[in-house]
Protein backbone atom coordinates (compact mmCIF):
# COMPACT_ATOMS: atom_id res chain seq x y z
CA UNK A 1 0.00 0.00 0.00
CA UNK A 2 1.15 3.44 -0.69
CA UNK A 3 0.24 6.96 0.76
CA UNK A 4 0.93 9.74 -1.75
CA UNK A 5 1.22 13.08 -0.01
CA UNK A 6 1.60 16.27 -1.85
CA UNK A 7 4.71 18.44 -1.23
CA UNK A 8 4.03 21.11 2.19
CA UNK A 9 7.49 23.24 1.38
CA UNK A 10 6.09 25.24 4.90
CA UNK A 11 6.30 21.85 6.92
CA UNK A 12 4.54 21.37 10.08
CA UNK A 13 1.95 23.03 12.35
CA UNK A 14 4.69 22.61 14.99
CA UNK A 15 7.34 24.45 13.34
CA UNK A 16 5.07 27.07 12.83
CA UNK A 17 4.68 27.46 16.30
CA UNK A 18 8.55 27.13 17.46
CA UNK A 19 8.86 30.21 14.98
CA UNK A 20 5.68 32.36 16.10
CA UNK A 21 4.71 30.82 19.27
CA UNK A 22 1.18 31.76 18.99
CA UNK A 23 -0.82 31.57 15.84
CA UNK A 24 -3.75 34.43 15.57
CA UNK A 25 -7.61 33.44 16.37
CA UNK A 26 -8.26 33.59 12.62
CA UNK A 27 -5.71 30.93 11.86
CA UNK A 28 -6.93 28.87 14.49
CA UNK A 29 -10.19 28.92 12.86
CA UNK A 30 -8.99 28.66 9.30
CA UNK A 31 -6.29 25.63 10.61
CA UNK A 32 -9.00 23.94 12.88
CA UNK A 33 -12.14 23.47 10.13
CA UNK A 34 -9.59 22.11 8.01
CA UNK A 35 -8.47 19.26 10.22
CA UNK A 36 -12.10 18.71 11.12
CA UNK A 37 -12.83 18.63 7.25
CA UNK A 38 -9.71 15.81 7.12
CA UNK A 39 -11.21 14.15 10.21
CA UNK A 40 -14.78 13.98 9.13
CA UNK A 41 -13.08 12.42 5.57
CA UNK A 42 -11.15 9.95 7.71
CA UNK A 43 -14.17 9.07 9.72
CA UNK A 44 -16.59 9.12 6.91
CA UNK A 45 -14.29 5.87 5.42
CA UNK A 46 -14.20 4.27 9.17
CA UNK A 47 -10.99 5.48 9.88
CA UNK A 48 -9.43 6.61 13.23
CA UNK A 49 -6.28 8.46 12.97
CA UNK A 50 -5.13 8.44 16.52
CA UNK A 51 -2.15 10.69 16.37
CA UNK A 52 -3.55 14.10 15.75
CA UNK A 53 -0.87 16.36 16.83
CA UNK A 54 0.80 19.92 15.58
CA UNK A 55 3.90 17.83 14.64
CA UNK A 56 1.55 15.60 12.28
CA UNK A 57 -0.28 18.01 10.51
CA UNK A 58 1.69 19.90 7.41
CA UNK A 59 1.10 23.10 5.84
CA UNK A 60 1.59 23.31 2.23
CA UNK A 61 2.38 26.56 0.10
CA UNK A 62 -0.92 27.85 0.08
CA UNK A 63 -1.24 27.79 3.86
CA UNK A 64 -3.36 24.67 3.84
CA UNK A 65 -3.97 21.79 6.33
CA UNK A 66 -2.58 18.21 5.34
CA UNK A 67 -3.02 15.25 7.77
CA UNK A 68 0.06 13.55 7.85
CA UNK A 69 1.47 10.27 9.38
CA UNK A 70 -0.61 7.37 9.57
CA UNK A 71 1.64 5.04 11.56
CA UNK A 72 -1.31 4.59 14.17
CA UNK A 73 -3.98 5.14 12.07
CA UNK A 74 -6.85 2.14 12.10
CA UNK A 75 -9.57 1.05 9.86
CA UNK A 76 -12.58 0.11 11.83
CA UNK A 77 -14.49 -3.07 9.66
CA UNK A 78 -18.05 -1.17 10.83
CA UNK A 79 -19.13 2.13 12.28
CA UNK A 80 -18.16 -0.15 16.07
CA UNK A 81 -15.99 1.86 18.48
CA UNK A 82 -12.60 -0.88 18.85
CA UNK A 83 -10.25 -1.47 21.80
CA UNK A 84 -6.65 -1.12 21.27
CA UNK A 85 -4.32 -2.33 24.27
CA UNK A 86 -0.90 -0.38 24.99
CA UNK A 87 -0.75 3.16 24.66
CA UNK A 88 -0.12 4.28 21.09
CA UNK A 89 0.13 7.90 20.58
CA UNK A 90 2.16 11.10 21.88
CA UNK A 91 1.23 11.45 25.47
CA UNK A 92 -0.04 15.20 26.06
CA UNK A 93 -2.45 14.41 22.88
CA UNK A 94 -3.89 10.91 24.16
CA UNK A 95 -7.26 10.94 25.10
CA UNK A 96 -8.01 9.38 28.60
CA UNK A 97 -9.61 6.16 26.89
CA UNK A 98 -6.59 5.53 24.97
CA UNK A 99 -4.84 6.03 28.10
CA UNK A 100 -7.09 4.00 30.13
CA UNK A 101 -7.30 1.35 27.84
CA UNK A 102 -10.78 1.23 27.42
CA UNK A 103 -13.12 0.98 24.01
CA UNK A 104 -11.80 3.69 21.86
CA UNK A 105 -13.44 5.24 19.16
CA UNK A 106 -14.13 8.63 16.85
CA UNK A 107 -13.73 11.29 19.93
CA UNK A 108 -10.16 9.91 20.21
CA UNK A 109 -9.17 12.19 17.22
CA UNK A 110 -11.46 14.67 18.47
CA UNK A 111 -9.79 14.67 22.34
CA UNK A 112 -6.47 14.80 20.07
CA UNK A 113 -7.68 17.74 18.12
CA UNK A 114 -8.80 19.86 21.24
CA UNK A 115 -5.19 19.26 21.84
CA UNK A 116 -3.83 20.54 19.10
CA UNK A 117 -6.02 23.39 18.76
CA UNK A 118 -4.75 24.82 22.19
CA UNK A 119 -1.18 24.35 21.46
CA UNK A 120 -2.13 26.82 18.32
CA UNK A 121 -3.94 28.83 20.71
CA UNK A 122 -1.61 29.11 23.44
CA UNK A 123 1.83 28.27 22.10
CA UNK A 124 2.35 25.58 24.57
CA UNK A 125 1.55 22.13 24.54
CA UNK A 126 -1.15 21.00 26.95
CA UNK A 127 0.36 19.85 30.10
CA UNK A 128 3.37 21.62 29.45
CA UNK A 129 3.75 21.92 33.18
CA UNK A 130 4.72 18.40 33.17
CA UNK A 131 8.04 17.17 31.92
CA UNK A 132 7.53 13.26 32.35
CA UNK A 133 5.32 11.07 30.52
CA UNK A 134 4.25 9.34 33.94
CA UNK A 135 3.10 12.36 35.19
CA UNK A 136 0.88 13.17 31.86
CA UNK A 137 -0.46 10.05 31.97
CA UNK A 138 -1.96 10.10 35.56
CA UNK A 139 -3.09 14.12 34.70
CA UNK A 140 -5.13 12.43 31.76
CA UNK A 141 -5.84 9.15 33.33
CA UNK A 142 -7.75 11.16 36.14
CA UNK A 143 -10.58 12.70 34.03
CA UNK A 144 -11.18 15.27 36.30
CA UNK A 145 -7.86 17.16 35.01
CA UNK A 146 -7.59 18.82 31.98
CA UNK A 147 -5.52 20.97 30.28
CA UNK A 148 -6.31 24.69 31.82
CA UNK A 149 -7.77 26.89 29.98
CA UNK A 150 -6.49 30.14 30.20
CA UNK A 151 -8.78 32.60 30.87
CA UNK A 152 -7.46 35.12 27.46
CA UNK A 153 -9.08 32.67 25.19
CA UNK A 154 -12.35 34.30 24.11
CA UNK A 155 -15.58 32.08 24.90
CA UNK A 156 -16.00 30.98 21.21
CA UNK A 157 -12.64 28.93 21.87
CA UNK A 158 -12.71 28.15 25.15
CA UNK A 159 -16.30 26.62 24.39
CA UNK A 160 -14.89 24.78 20.82
CA UNK A 161 -11.82 23.41 23.71
CA UNK A 162 -14.39 22.32 26.22
CA UNK A 163 -16.49 20.40 23.90
CA UNK A 164 -13.57 18.30 22.91
CA UNK A 165 -11.88 17.33 26.11
CA UNK A 166 -14.72 17.50 28.75
CA UNK A 167 -16.83 14.89 26.81
CA UNK A 168 -15.71 12.21 28.98
CA UNK A 169 -16.78 13.83 31.77
CA UNK A 170 -20.30 14.31 30.25
CA UNK A 171 -21.08 11.18 29.17
CA UNK A 172 -21.12 7.40 30.54
CA UNK A 173 -18.08 5.11 29.19
CA UNK A 174 -16.60 7.83 26.84
CA UNK A 175 -19.39 7.85 24.38
CA UNK A 176 -21.32 10.57 22.95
Amino acid sequence: TYIILEYCDDGSLTDLLDSYEKISTNLVKKFTFQILKGLEYLHIHNIMHLDIKSDNILINGAGDIKLADFGLAKVLSSVSDIKISGLIGTRRFMAPEVINDQTISRFSDIWSLGCTVFHMAEGKKPWSNYHEDENIIKAIRNEQEFPDIPEHFNEELKDFLKKCLFYTSLTPKNKC
